[in-house]
């Protein structure tokens, strides 16, 4: 069984925006930032004391799952080589590792033989239909795609993966030797605003449920997409909300092929009232954000960093900067106690 006691997990929220590329960066950059931010994560830990980091994907080749493998791999055997013999457990126990959240049906590409393959690096979490509190007769965790109707493949997708970001949040996901702990902080960059999988961009439902939890955010916004978008409401004077952040201006945008389709299945199956309940919370808690960010000057907010740095933080784009500011606000959190 997995320790529980002082674990500390820090989420990653990270795609690939879409307008990249009109920033002067490549996907290349966004890997490289996602290592470096990592590799400080997993640096921060203490004997008995490791961080862990957790990320919800898939396994496509060359994606940002399988950096952070190649990652917590590399990290863990520099743990070792730098240990010695009086301190090797304590070294050990120091190294973090990944939890790799994978729901219903990206999990159907994590065979067993790759799951033992990264052991002692990575805990593989399925989220099933079963988590998401759906029929197991209706939609048994080993169904397929093409089992199922256009209308309920769609909901089940969405289900799927909103109950993903949600269990990775609280923690409790089944892992061969344990439960995944909660989450003590989510860092967020890049992302998409339209043309995603489930109710509304993935960046965007993380940012919600991270605000709702207490659980401090670090808003990495210098790379474009959802996570600067944002930023600039976080910031904004205007308390008006943008479009991007409502139902009707999600529906407005006809990239958003599926979403329409998914405000009539919820309606249908009255999974929820609609998904316009969802999209209010998340304007409550870009306001909750906006407001965390006012403190006075001389206070820090939620993620310990003062607002000045938060804002520098929200649209850096050197590397070193954004490890730092990271860094300082997650030390200034641990070494006063939370």
């Amino acid at each position: 069984m997995e320790e529980k006691t002082h674990q500390r997990v820090v989420g990653i929220s990270i795609s690939t925006p879409p307008n990249l590329a009109q920033l002067g960066f490549g996907e290349e950059h966004m890997h490289e930032l996602m290592i470096a931010i990592a590799r400080t994560l997993l640096r921060l830990g203490e004997p008995g004391k490791p961080v862990h980091l957790a990320y919800g994907g898939d396994l496509r080749p060359g994606g940002f799952t399988e950096t952070m493998l190649d990652l917590s791999r590399a990290e863990s055997v520099i743990a070792r080589n730098d240990a010695d013999t009086t301190v090797q457990d304590a070294r050990k126990r120091r190294h973090g590792r990944i939890y790799s959240y994978l729901a219903w049906p990206y999990y159907a590409d994590l065979t067993r033989s790759y799951e033992a393959q990264h052991l002692n690096v990575c805990s593989f979490i399925r989220v099933t239909p079963r988590d998401a509190d759906l029929d197991e007769n209706k939609y048994p965790d080993t169904i397929g795609q093409s089992e199922l109707s256009g209308d309920d493949l769609l909901f089940l997708k969405a289900r799927c993966i909103s109950c993903l970001r949600e269990l990775m949040n609280r923690g409790g996901g089944r892992t061969v030797s344990g439960h995944s702990p909660p989450l003590a902080a989510r860092v967020i960059l890049g992302g998409k605003t339209s043309h995603y999988s489930g109710v509304m961009p993935g960046i965007f439902e993380e940012f919600m449920l991270a605000q709702e939890a207490g659980i401090p955010v670090y808003l990495v916004g210098g790379f474009g997409g959802a996570a600067k978008a944002l930023a600039d409401a976080a910031l904004q004077e205007s308390t008006e909300t943008l479009p991007v952040f409502t139902l009707e201006g999600q529906l407005s945008d006809k990239r958003n092929t599926d979403l329409g389709d998914l405000v009539r299945i919820y309606e249908d199956k009255r999974d929820e009232a609609s998904l316009n309940s969802r999209y209010r919370r998340l304007e409550k808690m870009i306001d909750s954000y906006r407001i965390d960010l006012g403190r006075p000057k001389s206070e820090t907010g939620t993620n310990g960093l003062s607002r000045a740095d938060n804002e520098r933080l929200m649209y850096a784009q050197n590397i070193a900067q954004i490890t730092g500011l990271i860094e300082c606000g997650l030390r200034n959190r641990w070494q006063s106690g939370k």
